[in-house]
Formats: structure tokens, sequence, C-alpha cells
């Protein structure tokens, strides 16, 4: 046991290979270069000594006012830096480069939309508005649905009056009902799945269709005589009626 025991406190006190690696690493790249160096020794012939910068020095002149009222010119330096770029190794071996970078940004990305997300529904302005929103849009929707109801009557009353036993178009006259109620109820909720822009197309197609064959309007309530009588309809939508 107390051999295992040893082994153990052994093995926990070795250092894994990668860490080992990464310690030598980060001691070598906080070196300087050695005069022993060839590439040092050829800069060193060029002139450069330990603590300069390679690169062009870069000065700037700024005019600043002194007591006596006449301004004084002072430069100042800058320059590279002397310090290098840190090195950042790439861990994951499969990615490109940049890899990673992209990967974070897109991260950041995703949260930044999360947070909007959150705070948009907590903010009361843009939950009122959703609000008034749905209020508008459901209000709109009933709209059109009882002027479809309408109009789909209306065809059926007038294609039967002039001898038609089947509809132009199935979706222009009301839907069948079944006998038993349990039937009805499952046949009215069909025809309630359609959205409010599905509608809105039977209800344009429908409202044509009867404005050129029998001269109706559903929103005036009456048929006029002919094409030339038409034209004292305000319009062939609901919004024409509204505004007069």
């Amino acid at each position: 046991m107390v051999k295992r025991k040893a082994e153990r406190d052994a093995i926990a006190r070795t250092k894994k290979r990668h860490i080992l690696e990464e310690e030598q690493r980060n001691t070598g790249l906080k070196k300087s270069i050695s005069a022993s160096n060839k590439g040092f020794a050829l800069l060193a012939a060029m002139g450069f000594k330990p603590g300069m910068t390679l690169g062009k020095t870069k000065v700037t002149t700024s005019d600043s006012p002194t007591d006596s009222g006449v301004s004084e010119t002072s430069a100042s330096s800058t320059g590279p830096l002397i310090e290098p770029l840190a090195l950042i190794l790439k861990k994951d071996g499969r990615g490109g480069l940049g890899l990673a970078a992209d990967k974070e940004e897109k991260a950041k990305e995703r949260l930044k939309a999360y947070v909007k997300k959150g705070t948009e529904k907590t903010n009361p302005h843009i939950l009122m508005n959703d609000f008034r929103k749905k209020k508008c849009d459901d209000f709109k929707l009933k709209a059109v649905r009882n002027d479809l109801a309408r109009s789909r009557r209306a065809c059926r009353q007038m294609d039967l009056e002039n001898g038609l036993m089947q509809p132009e178009n199935k979706l222009f006259w009301p839907p069948v009902e079944p006998a038993d109620d349990e039937n009805a109820s499952s046949n009215d909720d069909r025809c309630g799945e359609n959205d409010l822009h599905e509608d809105e197309v039977i209800l344009h197609d429908l409202t044509k269709y009867l404005r050129i064959k029998y001269f109706y309007c559903v929103w005036c309530g009456c048929r006029y005589q002919d094409g030339e009588d038409l034209t004292d309809c305000p319009g062939d939508s609901r919004e024409f009626h509204d505004d007069g």
C-alpha cells in the first residue's frame, strides 16, 4: 500500500507533457536574442544595438504658448513597438487560420441577440406595440372573414338564380355543412385555418367575379344595372367604402 501511494504521488508531481512544453515555450519567448545568434550578428553589423527598434521613427511637433506669450514648439517621437506582438498558438489542429476567432465572434453575436431579445420582451413600449398590432390584425382578420362569408352567400344565390348548379370556384360558395353537428363544427374549424393573406386573396378573386359577372358590390350591398352603372361604386375594397 505504501509503495502504491508513493507511485501515485510521483505521478501527481510529474507534469503532463503539454504543460511542460507550454512552460518551456513561454520561457523561450521571453528571452532576448543572444549576441551569438547569426541574425543578431547581421543586425549588429548594420548598426543595431540592444534596446533599439526596427523601422523608421516618426516625429510629431506641437505648438504650446509659454508665459511670455511666445509659442514654443515641442517634438515627440513615436516608433515601432519594442515588445514583439504576443504569439497566439492554435491548440485545435483541425481548424483553419482564424476559425477560433470567427467562432468566438459568432458566439458574441448570438449572445448579444439573445440579450436584445430578452430586453425587447420586457420593454413596456415594445409590449404595447405588439399588443396593438395583434389587436389590429385580429380586427382586420375578422372583417375580411365577415366580408368573405357575405360574398360567398351572395355568389351562391346569384349563381343558382342564373342556373349554375356548381360554383365557378369551389371557394366562391359557402362550405357544405355536414348533417351531424360534430362534423359541422370540425368543418368550421377547417375553414378557420386559413390565414389572413389566404382569405384576402380569396375575397379579392370572389369580389372581382361578382363585379364582372353580376355587377354586384358586397360593400354597397346592391346589384348595379350594368358596368357603366357600377362606376358609381366607390371601389372594389372595404377601404374605398370606409373612406367614402
